[in-house]
């Protein structure tokens, strides 16, 4: 609609011109008469006059008497509606950052916890170790002491022992080497006497009879029962004849060498031999 005052085109649902808020009449001005009917003269055209402005419904609190110092209403442009969405963006931004920081915060937050959770089971750990190597050295020490008190007591006891007299043993005398008993003297047995085989330690074989003789009275003085016996009257002997000294006739080859033990001590070649049978 246009303004008959300042010729703006307005929107059909205003009242007043936002150009410069004369009133706009809504019905259409009228461009002429009705023609005259038929037969009827057609009178003078004359001017039409104004149609009379609606009357005003506004106080004069709300409303200037005035209608040509009305104060135009605000339109709503564009730009306004650009910096409210802007003003907008703006907001959601600021919200998403503060969300963000919050976010952040939250998490710094939970990763401060967890480490000092961390610390504090690293501390507590710390800790358990330290009690158990102060109970380890508490315990060694201990048994240090208990060994000291120990050794202690053994030193105790022994300086007691010690000062205690002893009774002493009389030293072992050492044992006496047993001697030989002394046979009864007898005459060494010529050649052919005695008829039963024996078991002899021969100490001596001789070519003649008189150096037999003498090794056995030798023999005998010194504890054996020497005796002489011509060796080819024995199987077991030489056949060549020789007058060989014993230390005696032996009825088992242990017992002679009972004798043989003794007979070393003077005699270096002195050895145990059975004589065979008697065959002379």
């Amino acid at each position: 609609m246009k303004c008959s005052r300042c010729g703006a085109e307005n929107s059909e649902d205003v009242r007043f011109c936002t150009a410069c808020g004369a009133p706009l009449d809504a019905s259409p001005v009228s461009g002429g008469g009705v023609g005259p009917k038929d037969g009827e003269a057609a009178s003078d055209p004359s001017p039409a006059a104004p149609a009379p402005a609606p009357a005003q419904s506004f106080s004069s609190a709300a409303q200037p008497a005035d209608p040509g110092c009305a104060q135009p209403r605000p339109q709503r442009s564009t730009a306004h509606v650009a910096i409210i969405s802007a003003a907008v963006a703006v907001a959601v931004c600021a919200g998403v950052f503060a969300a963000f920081l919050a976010f952040t915060g939250s998490t710094s937050s939970t990763q401060e916890a967890a480490q000092q959770s961390t610390i504090r089971v690293e501390s507590a750990d710390d800790e358990a170790e330290e009690k158990d190597e102060a109970e380890s050295t508490s315990n060694r020490e201990r048994v240090l002491a208990d060994a000291a008190k120990e050794d202690e007591a053994d030193d105790a006891d022994g300086q007691a022992v010690e000062a205690t007299p002893q009774v002493q043993a009389p030293a072992p005398q050492p044992a006496p080497e047993p001697q030989p008993a002394p046979a009864p003297a007898q005459e060494p047995v010529a050649s052919g006497s005695g008829k039963q085989p024996f078991w002899g330690v021969w100490i001596g074989a001789f070519s003649d009879e008189a150096n037999a003789r003498a090794r056995a009275s030798e023999a005998a003085s010194r504890g054996f029962n020497a005796a002489v016996y011509y060796s080819a009257d024995w199987t077991n002997l030489n056949q060549a004849g020789y007058w060989v000294v014993t230390c005696g006739a032996n009825t088992s080859e242990a017992d002679a060498q009972a004798v043989l033990s003794q007979a070393l001590t003077y005699y270096g070649d002195a050895y145990v031999k059975y004589s065979g049978s008697w065959q002379g």
